[in-house]
């Protein structure tokens, strides 16, 4: 079943969810459904992408009730989590990984300089595994 718009509400599509989740800084939020049952409220492809995001630590999936026209309804929303993303997996055509870490920032401390050399280690050895 197709989702319907609630209360002029349009469901988030799959090119949509991908290229928000590519973007989003963490905090950052979305509806991608609104309505008053879930499996009716998104459009199943982009509920069943958000949750396997969610399952891997991307994203929380949560729902608040709201009041449209009168009638109490659920919006479908998923926040964006602190976690970077996997450069294996392409999330939309123009992002095919994440941004490479920047150098360390002047004046800081050594161990910060040594967290970010780690960071920076880790995106190489993912970006290797992913075009090897």
């Amino acid at each position: 079943m197709t989702a319907q718009p609630e209360g002029g509400f349009e469901p988030l599509t799959l090119d949509h969810a991908r290229a928000w989740i590519a973007t989003a800084r963490p905090g950052a939020s979305i509806v991608y459904g609104r309505g008053v049952i879930a499996s009716e409220a998104a459009r199943p492809e982009v509920a069943a992408w958000l949750y396997a995001q969610a399952s891997k630590g991307f994203v929380s999936l949560v729902q608040r009730r709201v009041t449209v026209n009168g009638r109490q309804v659920f919006e479908y929303i998923a926040q964006r989590i602190a976690k970077r993303l996997d450069p294996a997996e392409p999330l939309s055509p123009g992002r095919e990984f994440p941004a490479r870490p920047g150098p360390p920032a002047h004046g800081k401390t050594r161990h910060v300089a040594l967290q970010r050399q780690r960071a920076e280690d880790a995106w190489q050895s993912q970006f290797e595994r992913a075009f090897a």
